[in-house]
């Protein structure tokens, strides 16, 4: 199951659409989530994601392992999987991804 999973990890952004099931307050609806997926890649056993996050839109990681597991054919159960955010990012002028540390100024001294 899991080796399943992890061998659509390099052909999901090949797709033209990533439609998953949305539930929302109001209502529940197939989304396309390809716009909110900027890279995705495999190291030794980990998925690595980096996906839109914001105001604009917002893609949580649990959509793109129920993207995976749709491609798998294997059932998605959020609890089977732990999710761990290494880093924020966000765009620059130039339209790269930059961390969030990159971007401010830090001011040492005492935090309250």
């Amino acid at each position: 199951m899991k080796q399943a999973i992890l061998s659509q990890v390099p052909h999901l952004l090949d797709k033209e659409t990533i439609e998953v099931f949305r539930k929302t307050k109001k209502n529940e609806k197939v989304e396309d989530i390809k716009k909110g997926i900027y890279k995705l890649s495999l190291s030794e056993d980990r998925i690595y994601m980096y996906l839109a996050t914001g105001s604009e839109y917002n893609l949580k990681p649990e959509s793109v392992l129920e993207a995976l597991c749709n491609e798998a054919k294997v059932p998605y159960n959020k609890f089977d999987y732990q999710i761990h955010r290494l880093e924020t990012y966000m765009k620059n002028d130039k339209g790269e991804l930059v961390s969030l540390l990159e971007t401010g100024t830090r001011i040492e001294g005492n935090y309250c």
